[in-house]
């Protein structure tokens, strides 16, 4: 057990798992590391190391100008001091910290996937043909062509545009509820990114594997223009869409592809290959699970989204049912494994780890303090005013 003794656990599975990944490209594929110049190679790497990646970027940049704003008030005004630590060294070196070791596991993740690029056209055949078949083979249909959802079925307009957003929200409610955990409550908010993680760290390997594009692409578009079998043919000739459906895949899905190129580095005639598993379902899972770790109540809410979020992936043909199964099960698999891990570190007080986010509950508790007063104050007032008239 000496192992977990040494460093906290975001260096061992954010930075030394990451940099352990990055120096095997570097020796094996260098090209990777370059991004069409060196402007747009230096622009990447401030985008990793500064903001912690493409999906976090909103909440990083959050810390850092809140922090900022902090400094400037606190060297003006000593408001803060009974809050936590006012003293900026460390709160901006834990800040750093973890962006570091953030940046460093989406930037080996797009070193992966930069990686995928030189998939054989036969070999996402093979992984789409066969991810689709495993749908067939586990519901007996094919879910993504599934004659309940397609027009002919009448859904309501609002449900099928409940099923899409739904989905679209999976981004949104990441970076918000990391923001939430970050203020209240820091053992969640650790394990929070460490699954975070370690979902994509361990899906890579599966991606290389097992490369698939989605089936709106391979099958409706058939963007590799390839011969599918044939049961998989008529049903997707059979599947009439909905309207609500051809606006999200012509507008938004486009939208989708070229964020996707240009945080992947990939080139306009590429198309995702990460869909088994789905990050959607593992995100989805453990956004769900946190939510409701952090306050029970929430349920109520979160499971209805992560329901919907699962279906719509389907739906929208982003994914295949499979992918949605496999990702919330490594999500399951990992949460497991990161709160059984966490029992194993040392029990020690540290207050140099993550200080930043003891400043920032501090902070919260005395918003709080303060709005608790300003009401009183107020009501007090109010009541004077009332009896002078």
């Amino acid at each position: 057990m000496k192992f977990f003794t040494r460093f906290r656990l975001e260096t061992y599975l954010l930075i030394f798992l990451s940099a352990a990944q990055i120096v095997f490209f570097a020796v094996f594929k260098p090209q990777l590391f370059f991004f069409g110049s060196w402007q747009e190679t230096l622009k990447a790497l401030l985008f990793y190391f500064f903001f912690g990646g493409h999906f976090l970027i909103f909440a990083f940049a959050f810390f850092h100008l809140y922090f900022l704003a902090r400094f400037l008030f606190v060297s003006a005004n000593r408001f803060f001091e009974r809050a936590g630590n006012s003293k900026s060294a460390p709160i901006f070196k834990s800040l750093t910290y973890l962006t570091f070791a953030t940046g460093l596991v989406m930037f080996a993740d797009a070193l992966h996937i930069g990686n995928l690029l030189g998939a054989s056209k036969e070999k996402i055949i093979y992984g789409s043909n066969l991810v689709m078949n495993l749908d067939k083979a586990v519901f007996g249909f094919y879910p993504a062509f599934a004659g309940f959802w397609n027009a002919e079925a009448s859904l309501p307009e609002w449900l099928e545009k409940l099923l899409v957003n739904s989905y679209l929200w999976m981004g949104i409610l990441l970076p918000i509820l990391f923001l939430v955990l970050a203020f209240l409550n820091k053992e969640l908010f650790r394990k929070y990114i460490l699954v975070f993680a370690l979902t994509v760290t361990i899906s890579n390997p599966i991606w290389y594997s097992l490369p698939a594009i989605s089936p709106h692409f391979m099958y409706r578009y058939n963007v590799l223009q390839a011969e599918a079998p044939r049961e998989i043919t008529q049903a997707v000739k059979e599947y009439k869409y909905s309207g609500v459906l051809l606006d999200y895949q012509e507008d938004i899905a486009e939208t989708k592809r070229k964020i996707y190129n240009s945080f992947s580095g990939a080139t306009e005639d590429f198309y995702p290959l990460t869909t088994f598993p789905s990050m959607h379902a593992a995100w989805g899972t453990m956004i769900a699970y946190f939510a409701v770790r952090l306050w029970t109540p929430l349920i109520i809410v979160v499971l209805p989204w992560w329901l919907l979020n699962m279906a719509g992936a389907v739906y929208t043909q982003w994914h295949y049912a499979s992918d949605m199964l496999s990702g919330a099960l490594i999500a399951a698999l990992v949460i497991i494994a990161v709160n059984y891990i966490f029992r194993l570190e040392r029990k020690k007080t540290d207050q140099n780890h993550l200080v930043f986010l003891d400043v920032l509950k501090g902070d919260l508790k005395k918003l709080r303090e303060f709005s608790k007063k300003g009401i009183t104050t107020l009501v007090s007032f109010r009541g004077k005013r009332g009896e002078s008239l």
